[in-house]
């Protein structure tokens, strides 16, 4: 983790397999009018029996992009549907052994899970009460990492009020990711292990850079995984260095009220390791909040253009030093070196954070205490206490939020 960040409209869920929350009968919301009319009612089922319902014996499938950019494979009962809609995504269907197919949206590079998350919970509010929505689990798959979403949520149909179930995967790489659900009771285990084996074979057939380090966080409130962060260092065939990140969290201000927050940062290094481009990109649900672009011309003097929350903006700015921005490889070397002292030690840096102030470049100061390995890093009245390996990288961060802690967890770090 580096030290350094303090900081559908084509595709809706289809709600309509529901179980009266009353008598507690599987049915279909669309076909209810029809139960009704015709005096045929369902057999009562338990909710329990509904939940613990399960697929076996489902077959591994292929799935393929038709433009043969990307490949994969999941679990299901027959051939898997493949379509591409607009802008370079693509639909994906596939029959698990339920009522309900379990679909899934692989999007392109420029764009989020969260976005996907958001579109698909604020399409379902438009016909269902969401009782319960919060991610249960984020893990790292390959050099990807995965997160589940599950929410529970109640609808009027005209034979009462009905209780459905949607189970959310979300998967985020260095280009490509995909967003799976399902909407019905029960058949957790069986998405779940397809959209594992979708997670776990799914590549690009022309990797647009060769991968040279990462580094994957969870990140936690009070102990619920909320999100995550990811970092890569990539090497473009031209041989220039990139250095990228993502991150996705989410906010529950109600248990039936999740939003989130993506941000993706690309970062063009020069070989002394500092940034001599970027471009930041941030969504607050599925609505773009800023995407700017940063170029270094000289004497650490850069221009910025972009817009943030609907608005244009463009100037320059200019770093303390005189030099181009540091990239978290060179602050990581800086603080493993101050590691290095026998008493603690300050370390400076500036950062150009846009989601507080697109127009200026910020200070941040940290304290590196050598006999705890840990430090303190201060940005206005903001503190992040981290504690750090010895190559003067963050394995974990803590940050006050009024009553509530943030942690940033690391899972994994490889190269760099």
């Amino acid at each position: 983790m580096s030290p350094r960040r303090l900081s559908l409209t084509c595709m809706l869920v289809p709600l309509i397999y529901l179980v009266p929350a009353c008598t507690h009968r599987q049915q279909s919301a669309k076909d209810g009018a029809d139960s009704a009319t015709s005096g045929q009612a369902a057999a009562p089922v338990a909710l329990a029996d509904l939940r613990a319902r399960e697929t076996v014996g489902l077959g591994e499938m292929p799935v393929v992009a038709g433009d043969g950019t990307w490949r994969g494979a999941l679990l299901s009962k027959s051939k898997p549907t493949v379509e591409r809609s607009n802008n370079d995504i693509y639909q994906v269907k596939a029959n698990i052994g339920a009522s309900s197919e379990m679909q899934c949206t692989v999007f392109s590079s420029d764009l989020s899970g969260g976005i996907w998350l958001s579109a698909v919970l604020d399409g379902a509010r438009k016909s269902v009460n969401m009782i319960n929505v919060e991610p249960k689990g984020i893990e790292v798959i390959g050099n990807h990492v995965g997160m589940d979403v599950v929410g529970t949520y109640t609808a009027e149909t005209k034979t009462g009020k009905a209780i459905g179930e949607i189970k959310i995967f979300i998967l985020s790489g260095s280009d490509r990711g995909f967003v799976c659900f399902h909407d019905e009771l029960g058949y957790t285990k069986t998405f779940g292990a397809s959209a594992r084996s979708l997670a776990k074979s799914f590549e690009l057939l022309h990797e647009p850079w060769q991968i040279e380090g990462l580094e994957i966080s969870r990140a936690e409130i009070d102990e619920h995984p909320v999100g995550f962060n990811q970092h890569y260092w990539v090497r473009m065939p031209n041989g220039v260095q990139l250095a990228m990140s993502r991150s996705l969290i989410t906010h529950q201000s109600a248990p039936g009220e999740l939003s989130t927050e993506d941000e993706i940062i690309i970062e063009g290094l020069g070989s002394d390791n500092r940034v001599v481009s970027a471009q930041y990109q941030s969504w607050v649900g599925a609505t773009e909040a800023y995407k700017i672009k940063l170029n270094h011309q000289e004497n650490g003097r850069f221009k910025y253009e972009g817009a943030a929350h609907g608005k244009p903006l463009s100037g320059e700015m200019v770093t303390k030093d005189r030099k181009a921005i540091e990239s978290s490889v060179v602050t990581e070397k800086r603080i493993a070196e101050a590691l290095k002292k026998k008493a603690q030690s300050k370390v400076k840096w500036e950062e150009y954070l846009p989601d507080s102030d697109p127009t200026r470049f910020q200070t941040i100061e940290a304290t590196v205490f050598p006999g705890e390995r840990r430090l303190e890093a201060r940005k206005d009245k903001m503190t992040s206490y981290q504690w750090l390996d010895d190559r003067g990288t963050t394995e974990r961060m803590m940050m006050n939020l009024g009553r509530s802690k943030l942690n940033i967890v690391r899972l994994v770090r490889k190269g760099q």
